[in-house]
């Protein structure tokens, strides 16, 4: 059985159905990381939230964005980028994934570095319990007195304490220039070495990724012109063109021969 609710009022129904027959249930956006962690009873009811996706409201001012979580995060990064701003999540699906599956598995990427994780960007969810109440927590302020943040709690639990409906998130400026810089190493060890290196200097990318033979093969296949180097130190750059400039002019100086594209 698949409900596909498309309010929370809808969701509380379905959530106190399932909990009135002891029926398992199992939540899904866009359904992109079903392959993750073990794999529900056959006899399991899913409860879609596609149909909970509208931006509720955005203070571009205030940088808050308050959103239905069956929401795509592409969708909503394009609903952001007229006001310069953006989420700087870059979780793994991230075309097809919602901001529910992001929150409920806290996925991160790369830039997790610079950014931190979804868990450092929520301000409050409103959930509904598997007995079918809903609570809330936090909203749309940053500085939050009411007490423990519980939302965050959520962020990474795989919706194992609560239907996330709703969520009140931390929006970023977009910035000037984001580019990528890679330095070919003789081996993935000296990849690891030459970025700690980097992390250890005044510099402050937000992104460090040691890519060995076959991960530069698959880049190159892909249609990214990386160099045939056996490894690739790799050092994602965000930010204003002056701080790119300064960041490209340091980073030759580990290695020399470092090829900046912007992305």
């Amino acid at each position: 059985m698949i409900a596909t609710p498309a309010s929370e009022d809808e969701v509380v129904a379905a959530v106190r159905a399932a909990h009135e027959s002891g029926a398992a249930l199992v939540v899904e956006g866009a359904g992109t990381k079903r392959c993750w962690g073990p794999a529900p009873a056959e006899s399991a009811r899913v409860l879609s939230l596609a149909g909970l996706s509208r931006v509720v409201a955005h203070e571009p001012g205030d940088m808050i964005l308050s959103v239905e979580t069956g929401a795509r995060l592409a969708d909503v990064q394009r609903a952001l980028a007229p006001h310069d701003q953006w989420l700087p999540f870059d979780p793994p699906f991230a075309a097809a994934t919602t901001i529910g599956g992001v929150l409920a598995t806290n996925a991160a990427g790369p830039r997790r570095l610079g950014y931190g994780t979804p868990k450092d960007h929520i301000l409050g969810l409103r959930v509904v319990g598997g007995d079918g109440r809903v609570t809330k927590s936090g909203g749309r302020v940053v500085k939050n007195v009411s007490g423990y943040d519980l939302h965050r709690m959520h962020v990474g639990a795989w919706g194992a304490l609560g239907v996330l409906t709703l969520a009140h998130l931390k929006v970023s400026a977009r910035p000037e220039t984001s580019a990528l810089w890679a330095l070919p190493c003789a081996s993935l060890d000296d990849a690891h070495r030459l970025l700690l290196e980097v992390a250890a200097s005044p510099l402050r990318p937000v992104a460090l990724e040691a890519l060995d033979a076959a991960e530069v093969e698959h880049a190159r296949r892909g249609g990214d012109a990386w160099s045939a180097a056996p490894a690739l130190a790799v050092v994602g750059l965000e930010g204003s063109r002056a701080s790119f400039e300064r960041h490209a002019r340091d980073l030759a100086a580990f290695g020399g021969r470092g090829v900046g594209r912007a992305v």
